[in-house]
């Protein structure tokens, strides 16, 4: 009977300390995994809508890249909502979206020259996310990748954008690369194609849609700027030809009188005379008529262009204005 009781204890004890044993090793995987469990429970709690499932089969996410993004049960807003949830930190620098309180905000464009604007927005959004569950020494490591390709790849519009972040988050340049390179610029190269494919199938499709709109910008940007420098030229050529002319015209002017002057007086030695110069006369009028066509026409041309130039400035403004939260209708961008 003491034997039985013995064993009894003994079992009791190891089944006691297998379970404290399984207890430690829960505790201890669900500290080292608090993240990925909240992460867990946020995605099993989301319904994505019908826009966020649109954006989802655009951008063609991973598994990895899809769980991050709905993580932050991401939501596609209009304007007045928008701005209550993500504070831009300049007037002049509208935002498209933002990450923030673990949440993904995008601003609801609605611009059919824009498509893919909303996609390229959720996908930099997401490598926020993807940035923020990485590891110190990831991050060390990606650093030094995504300052060399910047350093690489840098426009002058990317210089501008990151000044932005030197200004008000100097702390998050990396972080702002680690977004912006991965969905604006292709050639990236071997080490960090590798890892950006842990989020994207197709990480090119998602710089393609960036190309795509982006080229609508930059191709009225373009048209506008060249423009304007023929405008300028243009102008400079009718103030020079104007002022020829009206030099011209009054010399003439004078030259007739004087002519009228010396017929009146009966200064001319003969009709010979008189017609020789009447024609020379004549002629300058003729040319001057010709010159003064030539300047109406340039200024046709010039009022065409500048008509031209005005239509595609308003294309531009309007396209500003279509990602501008604040400057865009209240009711249903450099992305934060």
């Amino acid at each position: 009977m003491f034997n039985k009781k013995a064993k009894q204890t003994k079992t009791n004890l190891r089944a006691g300390t297998l379970i404290s044993l399984v207890v430690i090793f829960a505790t201890a995987w669900l500290a080292f995994n608090r993240q990925y469990v909240a992460d867990y429970v946020a995605v099993s709690t989301f319904s994505p809508t019908e826009s966020i499932l649109s954006i989802e089969d655009k951008v063609d996410m991973t598994d990895r890249g899809v769980f991050l993004f709905r993580a932050t049960q991401p939501q596609v807003i209009a304007a007045d909502q928008f701005n209550e949830s993500c504070q831009r930190r300049e007037t002049n620098n509208p935002i498209l979206g933002c990450f923030t309180g673990d949440r993904i905000f995008i601003y609801d464009i609605d611009n059919q020259d824009l498509t893919g604007i909303k996609e390229v927005t959720a996908a930099h959004e997401m490598l926020h996310v993807a940035w923020e569950r990485l590891s110190q020494a990831d991050r060390s490591k990606l650093d030094v990748l995504l300052r060399q390709a910047y350093e690489k790849l840098a426009t002058d519009e990317l210089k501008v954008r990151i000044g932005y972040y030197e200004r008000n988050e100097p702390t998050e340049i990396v972080n702002e690369l680690h977004s912006i390179l991965a969905t604006e610029f292709r050639d990236l190269g071997p080490e960090l194609d590798e890892y950006y494919s842990k989020y994207f199938v197709d990480r090119l499709a998602v710089v393609a849609q960036h190309e795509r709109y982006s080229g609508v910008f930059n191709g009225l940007v373009e048209k506008a700027s060249s423009l304007q420098k023929q405008l300028e030229t243009r102008k400079i050529q009718l103030e020079s030809k104007t002022t020829s002319y009206e030099a011209a015209v009054a010399n003439l002017s004078a030259a007739i009188q004087v002519f009228n002057g010396r017929a009146a007086r009966g200064e001319f030695s003969s009709m010979s005379s008189f017609y020789s110069e009447r024609s020379a006369l004549v002629a300058q009028s003729n040319q001057l008529e010709s010159e003064r066509q030539s300047i109406l026409t340039l200024v046709d041309e010039y009022n065409t262009m500048l008509a031209d130039y005005q239509q595609t400035a308003s294309q531009i403004d309007k396209l500003n204005q279509s990602i501008d939260s604040v400057k865009g209708p209240a009711a249903a961008p450099e992305v934060d």
